[in-house]
């Protein structure tokens, strides 16, 4: 009887020492799914300390656990809020400035309880054929990261005049990069510019104003948007929209690059064509100018008859 005992307590022992091990193990697993990265949301405007440097950087927000279908996109159109979505930004300076992919586009997201991973591959001037090249020095950083991870959408900004004084050169470039993501789960969008301000030494070589600039260049998105059935952030029509409207303040005192409320206005218009989001039904305090404007730009912007154009059969020379 006291050998059986023994044993007893022996077993009880054991029994207790497995479950406290348990317990440990299953609590160090609930933290570690839990980790998230994130950033704060904030920018500047101090626009003297903007140059024509390079970026690349990247930025995890995570936006609440709201349910959501297992698929994409859902039945209204907007895409799932059940998957982390990663996105490539690929331009320069009208990119950059306010460091919009990461301190604008990815908090606005974060609000609006998307889940989004923004990496941003940007070179002061450079143009698209230039990220596209393989040769070329930002071109080899565009092939790394399209090596590294599979992007679920690529937003490409070309060089601010190319796409009216060498529209050949902005259709090959967009085409090359669709040729890259031929077969990979990814979705281009472009992100259509503005027209340069009235001011600008060199706004009478490509528009009679701002608007006649921005057009043209609206009307070349366009035509390679529907050569090869990709979509268009028309953040330049929403520019034109709320300088029409009495907005103020749109531009750098260069009268090209973007102002923080220009660069917010191009968040929310990208924002809003990615996922399929109305302005109105974001939760963000937001100027009225932003709204509004973002609002034109995904209500179905089109091209007026005398500017439309095809880019059909047109290359580089």
């Amino acid at each position: 009887m006291k050998k059986i005992g023994i044993l007893i307590l022996i077993l009880s022992l054991i029994f207790s020492l497995c479950a406290c091990g348990g317990q440990d193990a299953a609590t160090e697993s609930g933290t570690d799914s839990v980790q998230t990265s994130q950033r704060e949301n904030t920018s500047s405007s101090d626009f003297s300390t903007q140059t024509d440097t390079d970026t690349e950087t990247t930025l995890s927000s995570t936006g609440s656990n709201r349910p959501s279908d297992d698929a994409e996109n859902n039945d209204s159109g907007a895409r799932s809020k059940n998957k982390t979505w990663n996105i490539l930004f690929i331009g320069n300076s009208y990119t950059y400035y306010n460091d919009m992919p990461t301190a604008l586009f990815a908090p606005l997201a974060k609000s609006a309880g998307y889940k989004v991973s923004v990496t941003a591959i940007t070179k002061g001037s450079y143009y698209l054929s230039e990220f596209a090249n393989p040769e070329d020095e930002y071109g080899k950083k565009v092939q790394q990261a399209l090596s590294k991870k599979d992007y679920d959408i690529i937003i490409l900004q070309e060089q601010s005049n190319c796409a009216i004084s060498d529209p050949g050169r902005f259709y090959d470039a967009v085409r090359e990069f669709k040729a890259m993501t031929e077969g990979k789960d990814t979705e281009i969008y472009l992100y259509a510019t503005w027209g340069y301000e009235e001011g600008h030494k060199k706004l009478s070589n490509f528009g009679t104003d701002t608007a006649d600039m921005e057009m043209k260049l609206r009307a070349a998105y366009t035509a390679i948007a529907e050569e090869l059935d990709l979509q268009v952030c028309h953040v330049g029509a929403a520019v034109t929209y709320a300088k029409t409207n009495g907005t103020k303040g749109l531009y750098n005192e260069d009268h090209t690059h973007p102002s923080l409320l220009g660069s917010n206005i191009a968040a929310w218009t990208i924002f809003s064509t990615v996922f399929g989001v109305a302005p109105d039904n974001i939760s963000h305090t937001a100027a009225s100018a932003v709204r509004a404007a973002a609002t034109f730009a995904v209500s179905g912007v089109t091209v007026d008859a005398a500017y439309k154009t095809s880019s059909e059969g047109i290359i580089r020379t």
